[in-house]
């Protein structure tokens, strides 16, 4: 039986300790910023699959809630949160599946041409642990965003840019971080995975639901 590290709590198989993830958040929070390509190696372990999921979910609903404001042009943050808002309802189930979809898409094509069209001996587990970690820098620059537009839309789409860019920077600097692939191969792989992504989100999905 394993034993968490921190408390010395007893560890059932694939789990982790509730009290260490709360610890682990906070750091990366904040360590993140200051040390993000650092913090994303030292943090993309497999047993922080189950944490890196959780933190996946989490930005998704961030990321949907966010997609309602913008498209409703709406400055409510305490949006009503009941089954009769079916506005917010339907914007905010399709922003967030919509991301999910994305995150799914993002890391299968990374796994695939990272993994077996490379040859190499890549977890699907790291890349989807990376993808966690790297978006704790999305989900919070969104939470920003999110108050930015009480105070002006166009600020807060200018934030938006601004944190597309430094996602995508740092997902890519993620990249190198967990492949023996060639670094000469990676900006093609990323372009790759980044178009992959978009064409799902923009072409097929919308194709398949409308």
């Amino acid at each position: 039986m394993k034993f968490c590290t921190k408390c010395g709590k007893p560890l059932e198989e694939g789990h982790t300790c509730k009290k260490n993830d709360q610890n682990l958040l906070l750091n990366i929070i904040k360590e993140i910023f200051i040390k993000p390509i650092d913090t994303i190696k030292k943090q993309t372990k497999i047993e922080n699959f189950n944490f890196a999921c959780i933190l996946l979910m989490v930005n998704a609903i961030i990321s949907g809630i966010l997609i309602y404001n913008i498209i409703t042009e709406s400055t409510n943050f305490l949006i009503p949160w009941t089954i009769q808002n079916t506005q917010f309802l339907k914007l905010f189930l399709q922003g967030t599946f919509f991301t999910i979809v994305s995150i799914i898409t993002t890391g299968a094509v990374m796994y695939l041409l990272l993994g077996p069209i490379s040859k190499t001996k890549l977890n699907f587990k790291t890349i989807f642990t990376m993808l966690g970690m790297t978006s704790i820098i999305s989900t919070t620059l969104e939470l920003i965003i999110l108050l930015f537009l009480f105070i002006s839309t166009k600020l807060a789409m200018t934030m938006l840019l601004l944190t597309i860019i430094l996602y995508l920077t740092i997902l890519y600097q993620g990249m190198t971080e967990i492949t023996t692939v060639n670094k000469n191969k990676l900006p093609y792989v990323f372009l790759t995975t980044i178009t992959g992504t978009l064409l799902m989100i923009f072409y097929i999905l919308p194709m398949l639901l409308f």
